[in-house]
């Protein structure tokens, strides 16, 4: 397994610039990682940890809640179950990041649909779940070394846009 010098810059530069929220311990693990799969899914738990933070922010924000928005989303998740679904709050952070990760996502889609169309959220979540459940409906994704690169990439660009976005909503205070 061997990152592209575009991949490998876009860590570095997470790494010198990024916000100081970002669980680094899971990009090293990413960076350092043997297999493609798992390199993905240390990020994609980077992006997990945004989900209930996409949805409750506007809801933080009006009610003037004192602590973080991140302590928040952990006493919503606690004390009421709540948490969003998954496939949704994939698509969401998705959809609203930047142009450079939904382009390297359409591309990476079109190869495997043999179409750019649809949410690229959808698609990054079958990946995941295809690397984490092991059951008979849950078909293996072979995916080549130039894509996983890009898919690693562009999730790179979604961790490093989101949590410059919610840096100061993420301390736990």
């Amino acid at each position: 397994m061997k990152f592209s010098s575009k991949t490998f810059d876009k860590f570095e530069n997470i790494f010198f610039e990024g916000s100081k929220n970002i669980p680094y311990e899971n990009l090293l693990f990413s960076l350092v990682s043997v297999s493609w799969k798992y390199s993905f899914l240390d990020i994609y738990r980077c992006i997990e940890m945004l989900f209930p933070i996409s949805y409750l922010q506007i809801f933080h924000k009006e009610l003037k809640i004192a602590d973080s928005l991140l302590k928040f989303s952990a006493d919503v998740e606690k004390y009421m179950g709540w948490k969003p679904k998954e496939k949704d709050a994939v698509n969401k952070l998705i959809n609203e990041s930047p142009e450079e990760a939904r382009k390297l996502l359409r591309e990476i889609k079109k190869l495997f649909d043999g179409t750019e169309e649809g949410n690229c959220g959808d698609f990054v979540y079958k990946i995941r779940n295809s690397i984490v459940h092991f059951r008979p409906a849950t078909q293996s994704i072979n995916i080549e070394d130039n894509n996983w690169d890009m898919l690693i990439r562009a999730s790179l660009y979604i961790v490093e846009y989101w949590y410059k976005q919610y840096d100061e909503q993420l301390t736990l205070r």
